[in-house]
């Protein structure tokens, strides 16, 4: 969206970051285009590496590390050398855009082969905040609006400032292009279902997703209530009961009224909101969790809708919206 204030700019539609869809997304490119802004996924090692052969990039950004896709890289550790193949593949008159407060973050800086500009909540080259009253980024103490809620997505705006400035567009195109902002379906989108707020992050999930989603919820502010519903995530590895275990007690102390742990594998983030002193509902379907919703929210509540795709949380949507109708 910066890009596009100053060219035509393509870029990853969907989820189209594997080895299927970045080459898609290639064949996509014209003439005319004058930037392209590629999505790299991975879930294990040697992934990137693949990926940024095809694609290669002039500006790598790498957002953060957590523990995600840990059944394949089996460790953060495995996490931060996948995510950081990237900067084996930028030339050296390229740029490095790094988070300074994420995990991994001097291996990074050691391993890349350019110049490395970073972004981060102190100590960094943009140094960033969040105001939740007025849903603003802060860059350097310079005020640019959020389209998106919640404080990680002031990590996420001064990230692609950073790659706009890299790439030589000015500030003033940069947010000509976020005025035109459009959302992704399910991923931070906010929406009015019969008086309550919904909060719609059901495209995927991990550990630090799901704080940060929920989180962003409670800084919606409000009267109502903040209600975390939330399906599982997958491909935490063999101890992942334990860590959607961890992740529900955590959510305990962070300002929201209830937990609705919605299918099996989700469970266990309803029994440790529990065990940490908060009192959350299990469901084992989204029908289910429609029912209950209905019963226990009220308009002027807010709900977070969250899961990884394996778990659809989706489609939960239209069935609220019919729950919430019926007498």
């Amino acid at each position: 969206a910066l890009l596009s204030g100053a060219g035509p700019t393509l870029a990853t539609a969907g989820n189209y970051n594997n080895l299927l869809g970045v080459p898609l997304t290639l064949l996509a490119l014209r003439l005319d285009h004058a930037f392209a802004v590629i999505e790299m996924g991975a879930s294990a090692v040697g992934d990137i590496d693949r990926l940024a052969a095809l694609v290669k990039p002039r500006i790598g950004v790498i957002t953060n590390a957590s523990p995600a896709h840990l059944a394949e890289f089996g460790s953060l550790e495995g996490i931060i050398r996948g995510k950081g193949e990237l900067l084996d593949h930028l030339p050296a008159d390229g740029t490095a855009i790094l988070n300074s407060d994420s995990p991994g973050f001097g291996d990074w800086c050691c391993r890349a082969r350019c110049p490395v500009v970073t972004f981060g909540q102190k100590g960094a080259d943009l140094v960033w905040a969040f105001e939740h009253d007025r849903q603003e980024a802060l860059l350097a103490g310079a005020s640019w609006p959020s389209p998106l809620p919640g404080a990680h997505n002031g990590a996420n705006l001064a990230a692609a400032v950073l790659a706009g400035r890299a790439l030589g567009v000015a500030d003033t195109d940069l947010r000509k292009g976020l005025g035109d902002f459009a959302g992704s379906a399910h991923r931070g989108v906010l929406l009015e279902l019969e008086g309550r707020t919904i909060l719609d992050d059901a495209y995927n999930a991990n550990p630090v997703s799901m704080k940060a989603a929920v989180k962003a919820l409670v800084e919606l502010g409000g009267e109502g209530r903040a209600v975390a519903v939330l399906g599982h995530m997958a491909e935490m590895g063999p101890d992942a009961e334990d860590i959607h275990r961890e992740v529900g007690a955590s959510l305990a102390a962070s300002g929201i009224a209830t937990l609705v742990a919605v299918g099996v594998a989700a469970e266990p983030l309803r029994t440790g909101f529990d065990a940490a002193g908060g009192s959350g509902h299990y469901c084992a379907t989204r029908e289910e969790a429609a029912t209950l919703l209905a019963r226990i929210s009220a308009p002027g509540d807010r709900l977070l809708i969250k899961g990884s795709r394996s778990a659809a949380m989706e489609e939960l949507l239209p069935l609220l919206e019919d729950s919430f109708q019926s007498p």
